[in-house]
């Protein structure tokens, strides 16, 4: 390099220093001319670029730099953060690796290689190179911040925490640090612990979008609704056009049941966004809530259009279509689902895809993934007690949404009140509230030692709960149902927690011991599609209300538009339980029953719409399908099924509650025996009520039976004296002996744990 060139760059560096910024370029920019490859010159042109903020140009003059010497670790160094700082990540990737193999002992150099991984995604990288800044020096406040946001984007959250604590000792009003304790918080489910460590961060920095967003999500997690609305008002005084915030106030007006409103604040987000998937889904459910299920449908369906792979997505969409009877490419989405579900992919909410296949194996990958959308939970281990400490009895504890006029509650309301209060002392865990006058809650009210509302409490708050109150055995009633909160359970209720009843197969989680059965619903063979150990009950797992009894009245068939002298079959399922098959094998029963009717619940009108031109399709007359309306009385609603001739179960989806409805009328059912859990209930049900003629095991089988059944009234007279004769003396509809042989289950789990003995199976005889 010349004497000269030397001067004017030694010149450029002066005016440069003195803030002469543009006489600087100007020097340079000579040197360049006099000398096109000068090395020093491109590197304070791209310096001077960055440093003023265009680093686009610093970029260029970088590149230039790095072709002369690829090997200068400052000029790999500063193109990599030029890069960097021009969001040319991808781009500014080699150059970071190269600098950190130029300078494998430049803290700087491992924290801004780091930083570039995470962006790009490659957060196991990114946390190997914080680690190699850490090890350089382990006390760099940016490395160890760097390292645990990484962790928290791995769900590494308890690593990531101890980052953010470690920052703080050194900068206590750190704000990332502070910011990224509250995200980390949020993603464990401690909203307290989050909201904490968010309102801290809001006194340094009110006026970020992300915190803001995470402080209104903590809220709504926390049923805080109003506040969380409060929160995306003030997004919105910051950026009027949030359709984030717009979302989610929508979101929170649908939990509060305001959901014309969420429906408003949907439309006003898609309006901003026509491509905000989130929102037509969010937007679909409030439909469904408003029981507008077209509209519904076309939500979810615009959402799909949009998003395929938000999760759960396509099953939504396929239970409205079940639920209003659209069989449109119905099979094709069912066989897409499927597939994705073998693929381990977010597709469907457990309880939909009962009613699609017949499938233990595919029922259990369906909630195995659901447990596992949370899987960030650590499970709690409680330390073993004695619960004699204490008056002796076993502290039980039913958790449920459904504690008012529901079937679950129809079914239970009587075996609550027949506990042993000697050896029980019981509580009920209400996760809803009831509006209005309930008799069935008030019931419930009555039969429990312990009635308690925990709506408005976090899950793990209630899981806190029940801890302090020292409950022995937690049986959850819902499952994978609406209003259920299956994450209680992860932070343990109870010492031992039992599936039962609410959701009729596994939760695919460790969080339950047991599930309650019997060995129809699931024999032997299937014992390896349920992650929970089998209690056996002796009989029938479906337990019932005796009380529940049909009205003395006797109706006519007049009065609810039945033909007098035709065969009536019926069958009151709700609609999601028909599909294509059931339907062919309904018509086809109909055809070769002369005369006979189809009498069904009235479900929606869309519903019935599809599915009289469904049965056209098949030769079967509008006139001759019925549509049973709901009734206020559930005496009225047993003493009609008097009226029809044979129910006739859904399949893969039996009958649950209906069917002990029709059987304790006094109506005989025709089923078939399938293999996953719902698929067998109506078996389980028949074989404790010693007719297990009415079992089939096709729908070939099926139809020929329930035809023979229909030219031969004779024959259901038969059954139907059969039945009746059975009523009384069968285990099936003795709630007290139920009572006896469930309290002998949970008496056998509470000394098995007691004794330190592990988790097994249980088996019980008559």
């Amino acid at each position: 390099m010349s004497t000269k060139i030397q001067e004017l760059i030694g010149e450029a560096i002066s005016l440069y220093q003195n803030g002469f910024i543009a006489e600087a370029e100007e020097t340079l920019l000579k040197v360049l001319k006099a000398q096109k490859n000068n090395l020093p010159a491109f590197e304070i042109l791209g310096l001077i670029k960055a440093t003023s903020g265009d680093h686009l140009e610093a970029a260029k003059y970088l590149k230039k730099a790095v072709q002369i010497n690829p090997n200068n670790f400052s000029t790999r160094y500063n193109l990599a953060k030029a890069l960097a700082d021009c969001n040319e990540h991808l781009e500014s990737l080699p150059h970071h690796e190269r600098a950190v193999k130029l300078a494998p002992l430049n803290v700087d150099a491992w924290i801004n290689y780091g930083k570039t991984l995470s962006i790009l995604g490659k957060n196991e990288g990114a946390l190997g190179a914080f680690n190699e800044a850490m090890e350089l020096n382990p006390q760099h406040v940016e490395a160890s911040l760097n390292k645990g946001i990484a962790s928290r984007r791995m769900n590494l959250i308890d690593e990531a925490l101890l980052e953010f604590s470690s920052v703080l000792k050194y900068e206590p009003n750190n704000y990332l640090a502070i910011l990224n304790i509250g995200l980390s918080f949020l993603v464990k489910k401690q909203y307290p612990e989050s909201l904490s460590y968010l309102d801290k961060a809001y006194l340094l920095n009110s006026l970020d979008i992300t915190l803001l967003l995470a402080k209104g999500q903590a809220l709504f997690e926390s049923k805080r609704y109003e506040d969380a609305i409060l929160i995306a008002e003030e997004i919105l005084k910051i950026d009027l056009k949030s359709c984030e915030a717009l979302s989610n106030i929508g979101s929170a007006l649908n939990e509060l049941n305001r959901l014309e409103d969420a429906i408003s604040y949907f439309d006003k987000a898609l309006a901003l966004d026509p491509m905000q998937a989130e929102a037509y889904s969010n937007k679909g459910l409030a439909y469904l809530k408003l029981k507008r299920l077209s509209e519904s449908l076309k939500s979810y369906n615009k959402a799909h259009q949009i998003n395929p792979n938000i999760d759960f997505l396509l099953g939504s969409k396929l239970n409205i279509k079940m639920l209003i009877g659209d069989r449109n490419n119905i099979e094709k989405e069912t066989t897409s689902l499927i597939q994705a579900l073998a693929e381990s992919k977010r597709v469907t909410a457990p309880f939909g895809i009962m009613s699609l296949i017949d499938s233990p194996s595919a029922h259990l990958q369906a909630a195995s993934i659901w447990a596992k959308t949370n899987a960030h939970i650590q499970e709690l281990v409680i330390t073993r007690k004695n619960r004699l400490i204490g008056n002796g009895k076993i502290k039980l504890a039913y958790i449920s949404a459904d504690f008012k006029n529901h079937p679950v509650s129809h079914l239970t309301a009587e075996l609550f009140e027949l506990h042993n209060r000697d050896k029980f002392e019981t509580y009920a865990i209400s996760l809803a509230k009831v509006n209005g006058h309930d008799a069935i809650r008030k019931r419930l009210e009555n039969a429990f030692d312990h009635f308690i509302d925990v709506e408005d409490k976090s899950d793990l708050e209630i899981a806190e709960f029940c801890r302090n109150l020292g409950i022995d055995i937690a049986i959850d009633l819902g499952g994978y149902t609406e209003g259920a909160r299956i994450d209680i359970f992860k932070f343990r209720a109870a010492p031992i927690q039992v599936n039962y009843l609410g959701y009729p197969g596994s939760l695919g989680t460790n969080s339950f011991d047991y599930i309650i059965a019997d060995k129809i619903v699931i024999p032997e063979q299937a014992r390896i599609f349920f992650t929970e150990k089998i209690a056996y009950l002796p009989h029938c797992y479906m337990v019932d209300d005796s009380k529940r009894l049909p009205s003395a009245s006797p109706a006519s068939r007049e009065e609810f538009g039945l033909p007098e002298n035709a065969f009536v079959f019926c069958c009151f399922n709700n609609s999601y339980k028909l599909n294509t098959h059931v339907i062919q094998t309904w018509s086809n029963i109909l055809n070769a029953v002369a005369g006979s009717v189809l009498w069904l619940s009235e479900n929606n009108l869309t519903f019935q719409q599809n599915l009289i031109a469904e049965f056209a399709q098949y030769g079967v007359e509008s006139s001759r399908i019925i549509f049973a309306k709901r009734m206020e009385f559930i005496s009225d609603h047993l003493g009609r099924h008097q009226l029809a001739d044979l129910f006739l179960d859904t399949h893969p989806f039996n009958a649950h509650t209906t069917a002990i409805d029709s059987l304790k009328s006094g109506l005989p059912l025709i089923t078939i025996l399938g293999d996953s859990f719902p698929a067998r209930v109506a078996s389980s049900l028949l074989t404790t009520l010693s007719l297990p003629e009415l079992i089939t095991n096709n729908f070939q089988e099926y139809e020929e039976l329930a035809i023979h059944l229909g030219n031969n009234p004779s024959k259901v007279i038969f059954l139907k004296e059969k039945l009746a004769s059975h009523l009384p003396i069968s285990p099936l509809f003795n709630t007290k002996l139920f009572a006896f042989n469930l309290e002998s289950l949970l008496i056998e789990m509470q000394r098995r744990y007691e004794n330190n003995e592990p988790v097994s199976h249980i088996f019980t005889s008559p």
